[in-house]
This record gives C-alpha cells, sequence and structure tokens, in this order.
C-alpha cells in the first residue's frame, strides 16, 4: 500500500512541476481542455448509457403492456377455446366426423370403421401411400388427431398399401 502511495506523490508532483512551468494562457487553455474532457467523460459514460436504459426499458413496457391488453381482452376467448377443445376432443361423434370428412376430401374410402372408448379403429382397402400420407399429416396438424396404432401391409400394386388405423386425442 506504502509503494501505491508513493507512486501517487511521485505523479503528483511530477504534474505540479509541469503546472508551475505552463504560462497563464497554456494554464487556462489547459483548465479548459480537462473541463470539456471531464464533460465528455461524465456524458458518454454515464448520461448516454442511462438515457439508452431508459428508452429501452420503457419500448419494453409498453410492448408488455400492450401483450397484458390483448391477452385480458381475448382472455374469455381462449377460455372458451380451451373447455370447447377439452369437451371437443372426448366426443367420438365429433372424431368420427373429422376423419370421414376429411378421407373424403382426400378421396379415401373406408373399407370398415370401428369406434372404441376415445379411438376410431380404421381399415383402408387399397390406398396409395402417399395419399395416405397426405391425408394423416394434416389431421395431425390441424385437429391434433393421432395414429395410436398402425399396420400396413404391401399389396401387388406397386405404391398401393392396406391400412389398419387406430387414430384418437
Amino acid at each position: 500500500m506504502t509503494k501505491l502511495m508513493q507512486s501517487f506523490e511521485l505523479i503528483k508532483s511530477h504534474v505540479a512541476e509541469r503546472w508551475q512551468r505552463l504560462s497563464g494562457r497554456e494554464k487556462r487553455i489547459t483548465a479548459l481542455l480537462i473541463a470539456v474532457c471531464a464533460v465528455l467523460f461524465i456524458y458518454f459514460a454515464v448520461i448516454s448509457p442511462l438515457f439508452a436504459w431508459k428508452t429501452k426499458n420503457k419500448t419494453e413496457m409498453q410492448l408488455n403492456h400492450e401483450s397484458l391488453v390483448f391477452v385480458q381482452k381475448n382472455i374469455s376467448r381462449a377460455q372458451q377455446a380451451q373447455a370447447a377443445s377439452a369437451t371437443g376432443n372426448k366426443n367420438p361423434g365429433q372424431l368420427i366426423t373429422l376423419i370421414s370428412s376429411s378421407a373424403k376430401r382426400a378421396g379415401i374410402t373406408f373399407s370398415r370403421i370401428q369406434p372404441a372408448k376415445q379411438d376410431i379403429a380404421l381399415w383402408i382397402n387399397d390406398v396409395s401411400y402417399q395419399q395416405l400420407i397426405n391425408w394423416i399429416l394434416p389431421l395431425y396438424n390441424q385437429f391434433q388427431i393421432n395414429v395410436k396404432q398402425t399396420r400396413i401391409e404391401k399389396t401387388e400394386d406397386e405404391g398401393v398399401v392396406k391400412v389398419f388405423l387406430r387414430l384418437g386425442y
């Protein structure tokens, strides 16, 4: 600690000696330069970061407030949709309707449909594998209907399969 104090005293005496050698005009210019440097340092080290922080936080607060207002306006709609999907997912009749209508749009006909507890068992004879995939993927993506069990058998025709599926939520 004493070495640090000695170094500080040495630097202080050196600066004081040089200051005494300066003329009056040079002393005023040096003092003005030191004051300008101090003001610039305070601005760039303290004031500018504080304003940037304030602006960033204000923008973030506005975004959070907009999100809060949106959620408050739409919370009842979200709760209704959640309740409808929770009850809708348990309804096998709705499941059969969704599966049948989407299969009809895809050009797929079932050879047999058998409702189970919460699932639907389907048998499809002679369907293009690509057509089957193009039908199953939207069932999951749009309605969250999962393939719970599958059995795919190759037929004599190239690219055509015989399928058993168990679908459900």
